[in-house]
């Protein structure tokens, strides 16, 4: 019976809140209750009376407001009364105005009516308003002077449409109230004044007051306009009818919005207005307050928003964008409107959200424990009940095929609901066990479970529990969440192991990289591309080669608890985290958290989703808030800084002149403050004191706004310091003047000084009394040792230059000193011998004297040209000398020609090289010898035999044509081993080209392109020796090229008259000569190959040395090997021109087959 009358009580309980949230809706017009980031301020948080009439800010960015006690000013820290005047009973101001020049303008409807200005901290009262008494202020609108308007010009609107003019200290007032009807709101741009009254819009030139106002066109005809507002650009009004809302511009309605149902202020109300910049208008008066914005419509805004008044007395927004909504009940400050916040307060059935979703119609559903809320166009919730076997925690919600809504929670199982609300439960009776988790529909609508005690499938009307096969001996089958892969399969999200992945009928497992970081999983996010990400107690991860590894740079990189994740349809990343959201554009990592409007700290696993509308929600541990990107505005301005004064030792000082201590004081304290009404409790600051701190200190918002500094020394300094906002913004940097601390009076340089002074003249006068003989004695005896010793330094120093100059003249090296602008000074005769120049080097630059690499001097040697010889390689040796002139340096440089040393190291090492290959050769040569007799021999047996053969004879012919070949090329090799020279006659060049390329590449291959000039000159060369040359290079040119190829033969004259040569190259397609080996390929036995010699070219080099040409190679690693042999030409009688044309028959370009 007790259990059946609380379930009773919560019935009605229930009821009676849905019927609350069903009619705080019914009034046409109104909207969900959702809160917004509001700081509210009344008596206990110091404003000095809760009734506030009207508000301004001034150039420092203090806020004023007219209270009922009086003038109050807010700074962000403290709050504090104003008085205008002397009398006993404060006024109060029913508007505050604030113009271009920072001047502060009050006005007060209380008797005696009056007008004040405040310019640099003075008050300016003007009380003669006769005959003027009590009456309700609907404006204040100022008009300062400028050049050709000397006077400033005041206009006092009244709300019983009397329009009063102030200039150059006379009242008038315009005689059209009459016309205008009772007056809601006033507003000017430029010089025109607009009146909203009753009978419609007017304006009124304030230049000239005495021409009639004129009513304002594009409106609708009769309507009134209760409230106007100049929108961002100060150039277009808003205007607010009985049922229309309009942006109006010199009579032309640039957007209307209409079929409102608006709620009209009484025909004797003031009304406000203030549009924001996010394109809305905020509007109202003491009956109500509304914001409109073209997107999202018309909102009503009271105390379940989170302001602290239904209505309005004034509004303001402040230079950081805040906007300050005044009430006789106190302030609210609207921060932010980004985010729309839903809570137990706005009708939720709990606070804390665990699941949301969007339904099929728009309605959006939210988990929590004990049911579900439902958000469309009011609020309702379901409940499961407030029996403990049914307090049970919404973990998941999803969509079947049929958009019927399913919720998994962690004590009951599974439950459909539908759109009555009815409930349809799945729990162990069906087949689950466990807590329930996550759940999953398929493409094909099969609904699948996860929880404590495993993954369960639905077939029919029961559940059947699926084994994972990879889990390890003893785990439990444990899975927290259940997270589609976009492609028929799904994922699963475990605390230990990583991720699961589950696809035809297969499982994967998908392990962390670093063992224990990132195998507690929260929640999956599979991309279209194929990025998988992965949100884990350890932070932010991703798939990656089949494991879980961390997410770094260039991708976000999270190292707090990652709960949910989505990418929202302008490609955002959204993160759910233990303390707020992290937004990831792709450029930075954005941090929302409580003080940017959010709800809660925590945001829940399945509680961050985008509705179609564009918003995001996010379902927190405070309830639910919906992210608005149109009204996430980033703030205005900067914080304000200054300093205003010193304390030194307790006392006060200004900070108007430099500030001069006599000594060091024992403290010294700096007095400033800063302005932010962002937050202004999270405002920090940035201190230096210049000359004494190494570097910025950084104070806490919780620290007063103050710097003490302690036995400061005497010195110079000035002190900086910079607020710092919440979002980081910081101001500029304020400066104080100089502080100036004198030492004390001993320990002044000047008071030093002197009694130093004192003491050496009292010292000076004793010293010279006594010791005055004894002086001159020992200057005379010192003068008379210097001069014996100065006589005997020059005969040495003459020596020594004798014998220098001797050294000079004579030794083989060249010897150059330089001054310190490069201008050679001496130079011994060997430099002209050295650089084989008959001028003398004084007087030129070195550098144009030696044509060096001076950026590489530190090298051993360097050749330089010289007149008689290709070449010269010096040794040269830099000395740097310091000269007269301070900090000047010449040098000494001293060239040493070692070029015939280097030639003749070279030609010995070579030599050795060649007699080493030598005698390796002659006995090779020798042995092959006489094979080749053997051969011969039998040939000439076989040729006997078979001389009526013809076919046979004709082979055999040819066997003895190639052995004897071999037999020419090993005398060669003979002759070459025993040092012998090349037995020179002259010869053809291409012909001994052709024919050897085409024995060498037969039946290779390798395919020849030839190039043969068709006048090359005849040449005096050993054939064989130069064939051998030829075959040694094509059957390197074969080897590298294994695959095949072109060899590109080519063969020209070059030289010139008096010295011909004639170049043949032979360039390979092969894989080239490594860098390192290109040195040494010359050298006898040094080979690359595995089965090479090392032979072949070392005998081409020697054979073509022989002939008095020189062979060169050029390689490029991947590309070839182009080798160049240069032969002498036949100079016995000059060119011969018939000579060339007979041995060089051939076409100019020609192609072995």
């Amino acid at each position: 019976m007790l259990r059946h009358n609380k379930r009773m009580l919560a019935f009605f309980l229930n009821l009676s809140l849905v019927l609350c949230c069903l009619a705080a809706t019914l009034r046409p017009g109104a909207a969900l209750a959702q809160r917004y980031l509001v700081q509210t301020y009344q008596e206990w948080d110091g404003l000095p009376a809760n009734q506030v009439m009207a508000a301004t800010q001034d150039s420092s960015g203090s806020m004023w407001f007219a209270t009922r006690v009086g003038l109050v000013r807010y700074d962000g820290e403290a709050w504090t009364m104003e008085s205008i005047h002397d009398a006993a009973v404060p006024q109060v101001e029913a508007r505050l105005k604030t113009d271009s020049q920072g001047r502060l303008w009050a006005a007060s409807c209380k008797e005696p009516p009056r007008i004040s200005v405040c310019q640099d901290g003075r008050w300016r009262v003007f009380t003669d308003l006769r005959p003027y008494t009590g009456f309700d202020i609907a404006g204040l609108e100022v008009l300062e002077a400028v050049p050709g308007r000397n006077a400033d010009l005041v206009a006092l609107i009244t709300v019983s449409a009397n329009v009063i003019i102030w200039q150059e200290d006379r009242w008038q007032n315009l005689p059209y109230g009459s016309l205008f009807g009772p007056i809601h709101a006033t507003t000017r741009i430029g010089t025109t004044l607009y009146l909203a009254a009753k009978n419609g819009l007017f304006a009124l030139d304030l230049l000239a007051p005495d021409q009639p106002p004129r009513l304002c066109p594009g409106l609708p005809q009769g309507d009134p306009v209760y409230y106007m507002a100049p929108d961002t650009s100060g150039q277009r009004l808003w205007l607010v009818g009985p049922t229309w809302i309009r942006l109006w511009q010199d009579g032309t309605t640039v957007s209307r919005f209409g079929g409102l149902d608006l709620l009209s202020p009484s025909a004797q109300a003031q009304t406000h207005s203030l549009a924001d910049r996010a394109g809305g208008l905020f509007f109202g008066s003491l009956r109500g307050l509304n914001y409109f914005h073209p997107q999202t419509g018309l909102e009503t805004l009271n105390r379940h928003n989170g302001l602290i008044s239904d209505g309005t007395t004034g509004m303001i927004r402040d230079r950081e964008g805040n906007t300050w909504i005044l009430s006789s009940r106190g302030l609210s400050k609207i921060v932010s409107r980004r985010f729309q916040g839903y809570n137990r307060q706005s009708g939720l059935l709990k606070n804390e959200v665990s699941a949301i979703i969007e339904l099929p119609d728009g309605t959006i559903a939210l988990g929590h424990e004990g049911g579900v809320t439902f958000l469309d166009d009011d609020i309702r919730f379901l409940a499961w009940g407030d029996d403990p076997e049914r307090r049970t925690r919404v973990m998941d919600f999803e969509l079947d095929a049929r958009g019927r809504l399913w919720a998994a929670t962690d004590r009951r199982g599974v439950v459909r609901i539908s759109r009555q609300g009815e409930q349809a439960w799945q729990n162990a009776e069906a087949g689950l066990k466990g807590q329930i988790y996550s759940l999953h529909f398929t493409p094909r609508d099969t609904l699948w479970v996860a929880g404590s005690n495993g993954l369960f499938r639905r077939e029919g009307e029961r559940f059947v529990q699926v084994r994972v096969p990879l889990l390890p001996a003893g785990y439990r089958q444990f899975f927290r969440r259940i997270v589609s892969d976009n492609e028929g399969g799904f994922y699963l999200a475990t605390a230990l192991l990583g991720v699961f992945h589950y696809r035809d009928g297969h499982f994967t497992h998908h392990p962390p990289r670093d063992g224990e970081a990132g195998r507690n999983v929260f929640n999956i996010l599979p991309e279209p591309d194929g990025e998988t990400w992965i949100g884990s107690s350890s932070g932010l991860f991703r798939l990656e080669g089949g494991e879980i590894v961390r997410s770094r740079a260039p991708h976000p990189q999270l190292d707090r608890p990652v709960y949910s994740i989505i990418r929202d349809r302008t490609g955002r990343y959204w993160y759910g985290t233990d303390l707020g959201v992290m937004v990831w554009d792709g450029r930075r990592m954005r941090h929302l958290t409580l003080r940017h409007g959010l709800l809660g700290n925590e945001c829940n696993r399945d509680a961050l989703t985008e509705s179609r509308d564009g918003r995001i929600w996010i379902g927190t541990d405070g309830g639910a808030s919906a992210y608005r990107a149109p009204f996430d505005l980033a703030p205005e301005g900067r914080p304000l800084v200054s300093i205003h004064g010193f304390r030194v030792n307790g006392q006060e000082v200004g900070t108007e002149e430099e500030l001069i201590l006599n000594q060091p004081p024992q403290t010294l304290e700096v007095l400033f403050s800063g302005s932010s009404f962002l937050d202004e409790n999270t405002l920090g600051f940035r201190l230096f004191l210049e000359n004494f701190d190494e570097d910025w200190l950084h104070l806490g918002p919780d620290h007063a706004q103050r710097m003490n500094y302690i036995q400061v020394p005497a010195g110079h300094y000035r002190f900086h310091v910079q607020a710092v906002r919440s979002d980081g913004a910081v101001s500029r940097v304020a400066l104080s003047p100089w502080i100036t601390i004198r030492p004390p009076l001993l320990a002044r340089w000047s008071v030093r000084l002197g009694m130093v002074l004192i003491l050496v003249v009292l010292i000076w006068g004793i010293f010279a009394l006594v010791s005055g003989r004894r002086y001159a004695q020992r200057l005379e005896d010192e003068v008379r040792r210097q001069t014996q010793d100065l006589r005997r330094s020059e005969q040495s120093i003459k020596a020594e230059s004798y014998r220098l100059a001797a050294t000079l003249q004579n030794i083989s090296d060249g010897v150059l000193a330089v001054d310190a602008d490069g201008i050679v000074a001496l130079a011994n005769p060997a430099v002209q011998n050295i650089l084989g120049q008959d001028r003398n080097p004084v007087g030129q630059e070195l550098k144009d004297l030696l044509p060096l690499d001076w950026s590489n001097v530190g090298r051993p040697s360097q050749q330089i040209p010289h007149p008689h010889r290709p070449r010269t390689t010096l040794e040269i040796s830099v000395t740097p000398v310091e000269t007269q002139q301070p900090n000047q340096y010449g040098q000494v440089v001293v060239l040493r020609d070692i070029t015939d040393r280097l030639g003749h190291e070279a030609e010995q090492i070579r030599t050795q090289k060649l007699e080493s290959l030598g005698v390796f050769a002659g006995g090779l040569a020798h042995d092959f010898n006489n094979l080749l007799t053997v051969m011969l021999g039998n040939i000439s047996v076989l040729e006997d035999a078979m001389a009526s053969d013809d076919e046979n004879a004709q082979m055999l012919a040819m066997i003895r044509e190639a052995s004897q070949r071999a037999r020419n090329l090993t005398n060669q090799l003979l002759t070459f081993a025993r040092g012998g020279e090349p037995l020179l006659e002259r010869a053809c060049i291409a012909h001994i080209v052709r024919q050897s390329l085409e024995f060498s590449l037969s039946g290779t291959n390798v395919r020849c392109e030839m190039e043969l000039d068709h006048d090359l000159y005849p040449v005096e060369v050993d054939p064989g020796q130069i064939d051998q040359v030829l075959a040694n290079l094509t059957l390197n040119a074969v080897q590298a090229m294994p695959d095949g190829g072109i060899l590109k033969v080519r063969a020209c004259n070059l030289g010139t008259a008096e010295h011909p040569l004639v170049m043949v190259e032979l360039a390979d397609q092969g894989c080239g000569i490594a860098e390192e080996d290109r040195a040494r390929i010359f050298d006898p036995y040094f080979t690359t190959k595995p089965t090479g010699s090392g032979l072949g070219l070392a005998i081409a080099y020697s054979i073509v040395t022989r002939h008095g040409g020189h062979i060169t190679m050029e390689s490029e690693v991947g590309r070839g090997t182009t080798f160049r042999i240069f032969l002498q030409a036949w100079r016995s009688g000059g060119a011969d021109t018939d000579a060339r044309t007979d041995a060089n028959a051939a076409p100019k370009k020609d192609s072995p087959s």
